[in-house]
């Protein structure tokens, strides 16, 4: 849940960031307009209005000017919203995930885990580790361990394949190891 909460920080960040870009450009259209309108507005009144050259070169530096980025110009409020929304939802998405505590850990067991720590695992793997524990001889089938953990899923098997793995690597300091039967059961064992 909460890894799926980090997604809000990071699209309000890119709204502010698209949001600068537009209002960059529609500042950019607006003082285009206005110039053109002047100089509109400029010939109209003078009848005898003529550009001398010193006037050309002006209003193609002006008009190179237009090129480059105007940040002081465009509005700065709801990209600094938006900017300022995705931090404080970073800021509390950081305390909430400091508030939660560490990941869960399964505690040892006689018989199942002696270890001298405890093992970190996720709920995954541990709800994978009693469904082993508890079955007899320590062994249950592929498709009985995805329909208890995943019912339903289409890509259960996947999905087994990469929690197995996972828990391997977090059950290797223990002294309990996962073994595949011939592909169709996984059992715990002693080693």
């Amino acid at each position: 849940m909460l890894r799926w909460m980090l997604v809000v920080p990071v699209v309000l960040l890119a709204a502010s960031v698209m949001t600068e870009i537009g209002s960059c450009h529609n500042a950019q259209q607006e003082i285009r307009a206005e110039l053109n309108d002047t100089i509109s507005l400029l010939a109209q009144q003078e009848n005898d209005f003529v550009a001398r050259q010193d006037t050309i070169r002006r209003l193609e530096q002006i008009n190179i000017a237009m090129a480059q980025p105007l940040v002081m110009v465009a509005d700065q409020k709801t990209p600094g919203t938006l900017f300022a929304m995705s931090v404080l939802s970073a800021l509390s998405l950081a305390y909430l995930r400091k508030r939660q505590g560490p990941t869960p850990t399964l505690p040892r067991r006689e018989g199942v885990l002696n270890c001298s720590d405890t093992i970190h695992l996720t709920p995954m793997q541990r709800q994978f580790i009693e469904l082993l524990s508890s079955a007899p001889n320590h062994c249950v089938a592929k498709r009985d361990i995805c329909q208890a953990l995943w019912d339903g899923k289409d890509n259960a098997e996947e999905s087994l394949y990469t929690l197995v793995r996972r828990t391997k690597k977090a059950l290797a300091e223990s002294n309990v190891e996962i073994v595949c039967n011939r592909g169709e059961s996984y059992s715990l064992r002693q080693s």
